[in-house]
């Protein structure tokens, strides 16, 4: 398993290299196959080692935007991997076939205090990503409670393939997911509703043709 060819991985010892190869996995998928959802925890950094992968965000009119592309030894989740709440903020999908080798974070994590080098790398490279995905998305969109609450209706769409969607939680825990009042997650399903592109029944999110079509 050859990583090495990483700037995570730039000159790092032998010694971690092989550690490295001996916990990670490596996993393939297909064109247009999701590999993480908005909003899933990040257990494990993914060095691509073929194709690309995109981070994609929903729109506040459901239009699908590419935030950045991942290319080949670049990695996936190291902006989000040590934060108090290591959760995706985006969607990751295979824009082409690909190839990911995925570290469980702790491993990661210790082979970061053994190889100094390696610590240097993985501090460089998540200053790196958060200035291109945070100018990236300030300069295209503001992220409101109505573009957050299409993006998470897309991502349970994706994932039920059904219509109508289950919304699993309470509008009080969907509220405190996204640091919102009730009263605002509310007043935008209401507006959603009243625009044609949802119907609600309980906890029942039927999507129109045409939330449908931009998804």
């Amino acid at each position: 398993m050859k990583i090495n060819k990483s700037d995570v991985f730039d000159n790092i010892s032998a010694v971690a290299i092989k550690k490295i190869e001996a916990n990670s996995r490596r996993t393939k998928y297909c064109k247009n196959e999701i590999i993480h959802f908005i909003g899933d925890t990040c257990n494990c950094i993914d060095f691509i080692v073929k194709g690309s992968v995109e981070g994609e965000h929903i729109a506040e009119d459901g239009s699908r935007m590419i935030v950045r592309i991942f290319n080949r030894n670049e990695a996936v989740g190291l902006n989000v991997a040590f934060s108090s709440n290591p959760v995706y903020l985006i969607n990751f999908v295979a824009s082409e076939n690909v190839e990911i080798i995925s570290i469980e974070i702790n491993t990661l994590f210790k082979l970061m205090i053994e190889d100094a080098k390696l610590l240097k790398n993985i501090l460089k490279n998540l200053s790196d990503n958060s200035i291109r995905i945070g100018s990236r998305v300030k300069n295209n969109f503001k992220v409101t409670i109505r573009a957050q609450l299409l993006s998470y209706i897309h991502t349970l769409y994706i994932q039920q393939k059904t219509n109508p969607i289950v919304i699993p939680i309470s509008k009080t825990k969907l509220s405190e997911h996204f640091g919102v009042s009730r009263t605002s997650i509310s007043r935008v399903f209401s507006n959603l509703e009243k625009e044609g592109l949802i119907k609600l029944d309980n906890k029942n999110v039927y999507l129109s043709n045409v939330l449908k079509s931009k998804f």
